[in-house]
């Protein structure tokens, strides 16, 4: 049964899973039906995207600040890719603290992954591109997935907005504390899908 919550940002979100709910994926949004019709606000997703800046490698870590917290993905196995990103969904979340001594307080929250998927060939310009094989089920007519790529580096949750025209569009949001929508499925539909396996195309 899907569970929509309250609004919240996404540290509220991850810590409201549970043994038998967890938060919705992309792979899992692409397999259900009525999608489109669980909320008209933002849903965040527990699929993270990493990337790096146009052009650029990934180098040892990607690091984003949402005060009053600092995200950071350590990418020192990929430091000198190029055109990839990484996606994962099972993770952790380590907290970090801060010496008092630093001039500004702020508390360091690090992805801990179990699993990382690469996405060869990522698209390197900004704009909008068409998503294919995050799930089977996603290239069904009428079901439109589309990601914006910025030109930015970015590590964040994939977070779902439906437009008026039926299409299901992806940002990934460097806004951690913004109060969106999060979405619980049962842990069941999870593991019996092709557990931690996302694989995103492109049409041409």
């Amino acid at each position: 049964m899907v569970q929509v919550g309250a609004p919240c940002t996404f540290v509220e979100a991850v810590n409201q899973q549970t043994k038998k709910s967890r938060l919705l994926s992309l792979r899992e949004a692409g397999m259900l039906e009525d999608i489109r019709t669980i909320s008209e606000r933002h849903i965040w997703t527990r699929t993270i995207v990493a990337y790096p800046a146009k052009d650029s490698s990934f180098g040892y870590g990607l690091r984003i600040i949402n005060r009053p917290f600092e995200y950071y993905l350590d990418t020192s196995s990929f430091r000198d890719r190029r055109g990839i990103a990484l996606v994962f969904e099972d993770f952790d979340l380590n907290l970090i603290g801060r010496s008092p001594k630093e001039e500004v307080t702020r508390r360091a929250v690090e992805y801990l992954p179990q699993k990382v998927q690469v996405i060869e060939r990522f698209p390197q310009e900004s704009g909008w591109y068409s998503v294919e094989g995050i799930t089977l089920p996603v290239t069904d007519e009428g079901k439109d997935f589309f990601l914006w790529r910025s030109d930015a580096a970015t590590v964040g949750p994939a977070v779902l907005l439906h437009d008026r025209e039926g299409t299901t569009n992806i940002f990934l949001n460097r806004r951690y504390s913004e109060k969106l929508i999060p979405v619980f499925v049962p842990y069941e539909m999870s593991a019996s899908s092709e557990a931690s396996v996302v694989s995103l195309a492109w049409r041409k």
